[in-house]
């Protein structure tokens, strides 16, 4: 596998590799903020093979206390009893709440289905961590536990300092998606710090841990998946050009697919419950039960279902570089390498 050393855009290319992408064009100032990953070609970050699923860590454990980190606040926004302005039913609107620690993202459900969607209040909430306390413990953590490939820099946001650490709180059976770069997508003017990173470290703090109330589920695609996003990405990419070369035009996230109930973004591709493409993928396997930490790869498709949808299932996440394979941080862990100190 050839080396990239150049960081910037993803271009779609071809050549005698395949399908795939690499990076250009960096401005000099960016290269401070962004993680070397000179040993991996982008262009094979969605190449995988049908074990690249998951993998347990049973030596870990959480590295918290919730009494402290997870406040009264935290578990009203993860149960949606918390609800400020704005409307549930609009797909645009998202609440943005501070507790003690963690900044939430609450999105209505309707962000997932837009249109199609079934008539239901519970969206998905994203946290990241505000308190500097935690953003020190967090990142020292991850430096003394796990390979040093797999730790990304800690990033300045809006002139805060943001570590590769976030939550998740999910309440029902999500909907076949993936996150990462596809190859129906058209990165020329994308810039490279707005990758979605490919592979999580998922630590349970809140949820069922038995196998029949709560897993992830894994498939596989088939070439009628691939047939039908790549026609609805084109809307997307034309946005994406208007949006980033400065042009006039409708600058919108996502494009939609509405008698097929598929929406794709940038970096995430989704199949909503009632489309006849989820019988286009084949369950290869599933994580069952939350009894110990996990690693996931996020570039595949893969579902959540929780079995008690007044619980939500409430996951910390350490996040690795973007541009680096899940392949290769499951090699480290086979060579005994990627966990230290265990």
């Amino acid at each position: 596998m050839s080396k990239i050393k150049e960081k910037g855009s993803i271009v779609p290319i071809k050549d005698d590799i395949g399908l795939g992408f690499r990076y250009y064009d960096i401005p000099p100032d960016l290269t401070k903020k962004l993680k070397p990953n000179i040993d991996f070609d982008p262009r094979m970050s969605h190449v995988m093979s049908k074990k690249d699923t998951f993998i347990d860590f049973p030596e870990l454990e959480l590295p918290i206390d919730t009494d402290d980190f997870f406040t009264d606040l935290d578990h009203e926004i993860c149960e949606k009893k918390y609800w400020g302005q704005g409307d549930e039913d609009d797909s645009s609107t998202q609440q943005v709440v501070h507790s003690k620690h963690i900044g939430w993202l609450i999105h209505p459900a309707r962000s997932i289905g837009t249109k199609v969607t079934k008539d239901d209040k519970r969206g998905v909430c994203i946290g990241h961590i505000i308190s500097p306390k935690y953003k020190k413990y967090f990142w020292e953590y991850a430096n003394d536990t796990f390979h040093e490939d797999f730790l990304d820099i800690v990033k300045d946001n809006l002139g805060y300092k943001q570590v590769p650490v976030s939550l998740i709180s999910i309440k029902d059976l999500h909907h076949w998606h993936h996150e990462g770069v596809q190859p129906w997508h058209d990165y020329t003017p994308i810039p490279y710090f707005t990758r979605r990173t490919e592979t999580c470290i998922n630590f349970r703090i809140f949820s069922s841990t038995e196998e029949d109330e709560t897993e992830v589920n894994f498939g596989w695609p088939s070439v009628e998946v691939h047939k039908q996003f790549s026609k609805i990405s084109e809307e997307l990419n034309e946005n994406i050009m208007s949006k980033f070369t400065g042009e006039t035009g409708r600058k919108v996230e996502w494009a939609h697919d509405d008698e097929l109930q598929i929406k794709t973004a940038l970096h995430q591709d989704t199949i909503l419950p009632d489309s006849p493409l989820n019988d286009e993928i084949e369950h290869l396997t599933s994580k069952k039960g939350y009894t110990c930490p996990f690693m996931i790869n996020t570039n595949y498709w893969h579902r959540v279902y929780t079995k008690n949808t007044e619980t939500p299932r409430i996951t910390l996440r350490f996040m690795s570089p973007i541009g680096v394979p899940f392949y290769h941080f499951r090699r480290l862990h086979e060579e005994g390498k990627f966990l230290k100190n265990l």
